[in-house]
């Protein structure tokens, strides 16, 4: 394994995690990878139980001032309005028509708080513009979108909005054996046509799992992404409160020594490591 740790020029270009800045985070992340990939090590974890966990918006790709899905959705709300005048008094019509940015930020807010009164008002509206649209219709009319359009603020391509180092982190873990899970709150079907080109998992892997969040209730993000990937998790990077709940240990790990290799698995933040906010992918 090369030393993601080293300092001079010639040691740059074989760190696999160069984007990051040298400090107590990267050396936690190496130090991990190499205590569970070392035979013999006492935390050393079988290549099949080596499972990673990522949160997306906000983690692997930008967040801010809205996730980039929504605006695929506002897009299509005005749209509606548009034809039908009628829906311009309605939410989350009239928000997205009028470009009412406070509203949907605080539906957001309100949800990493635990309050989705508003977010059911969203999703009404969210399966209403998407009645009638068939899989195929939507994975093209995504992949059309996030050619095509740019980020409100950066003004770049929404596909050079992921960030950098986390990319580079999940190509860490992939090379030492992990398999990659990519949580989302957003649609598994929007992301897939270009998560090859931004993640490096092709459209048919099966890498993408819907957050349980919400509507669907936090208390099973857990117990649901055993039962989808068959193992624990042992690395988890997020920043909502469904992602730490993810952290916590629970009966189904099994043995105590389990136990304690997943109180090594901290949540690392992209927010707290990398050297750029926000770049493209290498």
């Amino acid at each position: 394994m090369s030393n993601p740790l080293g300092g001079d020029a010639n040691s740059d270009a074989h760190d696999p995690l160069l984007t990051w800045q040298a400090g107590e985070s990267k050396r936690a992340i190496v130090d991990f990878v190499e205590r569970v990939t070392t035979r013999g090590d006492p935390d050393e974890v079988p290549a099949e139980d080596r499972i990673a966990v990522f949160d997306n918006d906000g983690t692997l790709w930008c967040e801010k001032p809205m996730p980039i899905q929504l605006d695929f959705i506002l897009r299509r709300l005005v749209e509606m309005a548009e034809h039908d005048p009628q829906l311009r008094t309605r939410q989350p019509w009239r928000a997205a028509y009028t470009r009412d940015y406070v509203w949907l930020n605080d539906v957001i807010t309100a949800h990493y708080r635990g309050d989705d009164t508003a977010l059911k008002v969203l999703a009404a509206g969210v399966l209403t513009g998407f009645a009638e649209v068939t899989v195929e219709e939507f994975e093209a009319q995504a992949d059309t979108f996030l050619r095509a359009a740019r980020h409100p603020t950066l003004d770049r391509s929404y596909l050079t909005c992921s960030y950098t180092p986390m990319v580079e982190l999940l190509k860490y873990l992939r090379d030492n054996g992990f398999r990659n899970y990519i949580v989302s709150g957003g649609g598994r079907d929007f992301m897939r046509p270009i998560s090859e080109e931004v993640y490096g998992y092709p459209a048919t892997a099966s890498h993408w799992q819907r957050r349980v969040t919400g509507l669907a209730g936090r208390r099973h993000q857990r117990q649901y992404l055993a039962q989808a990937s068959g193992r624990c998790s042992r690395r988890r990077s997020g920043k909502a409160d469904s992602d730490l709940e993810q952290n916590r240990p629970t009966a189904s790990h099994g043995s105590r020594q389990q136990q304690r290799r997943h109180s090594h698995a901290e949540v690392f933040r992209a927010t707290e490591s990398p050297r750029s906010a926000s770049s493209s992918t290498p």
